[in-house]
């Protein structure tokens, strides 16, 4: 049985480049297919050494990963289904890193706020655009939290519309935190637009 029987990825001619890289390098990992005696197809991991004796032999390690790539293929379906419900939400959604980067915003927060992309959430972060009253109002919650007082999980603000001025307008905000893979700390804000009047 030669290689190009069970290799099911490449064809010869890139079989014959794979072992020349092979016996050049010394060795090499890489993942392909293979093709089963039944003719199922699975993924491999192949470690190759190459060992120079006589007209040259290839040593080759196959590790079976079809489970963890349709594991892996699982979890980026389901990374980007959470995606695509974040950027249709009708709510205003944003990601705080560390310092309260944001990482993420959705177009509902930036139509919220009259903001263009993310670069100008960061610039300019929703903070900036309470009304004195919802900002001293923050200010207290911070320091609450600071004493390790609880705080409401539901808050509300007013907020002056980028695009106009004379508007103030009402939404609630929910924010939770958690800490995502790579121990990064972050926290999620959800806002939705219930009301505007004017400014007197």
């Amino acid at each position: 049985m030669s290689i190009a029987d069970i290799e099911a990825a490449m064809n010869s001619e890139e079989i014959t480049q794979e072992l020349k890289k092979i016996a050049a390098q010394g060795y090499d990992r890489f993942e392909t297919l293979h093709r089963c005696k039944d003719n199922k197809i699975i993924n491999v991991e192949i470690s190759a050494n190459y060992l120079d004796e006589g007209e040259g032999q290839i040593f080759v390690f196959s590790r079976d990963i079809t489970e963890h790539k349709q594991e892996e293929s699982a979890l980026k379906l389901s990374e980007q289904n959470f995606r695509n419900s974040l950027d249709t939400s009708s709510m205003g959604i944003r990601i705080m890193g560390d310092a309260d980067y944001t990482v993420y915003a959705n177009q509902a927060l930036l139509d919220m706020f009259g903001y263009e992309n993310i670069d100008e959430v960061r610039a300019s972060p929703p903070q900036g655009h309470y009304t004195p009253e919802s900002r001293a109002g923050c200010i207290r919650r911070h320091e609450q939290f600071a004493r390790g007082e609880p705080l409401p999980e539901r808050l509300e603000f007013d907020i002056i519309h980028k695009m106009a001025p004379s508007d103030i307008y009402s939404f609630p905000v929910k924010k939770c935190s958690g800490m995502a893979r790579g121990s990064s700390n972050f926290s999620i804000t959800i806002s939705q637009n219930v009301c505007r009047h004017k400014m007197s």
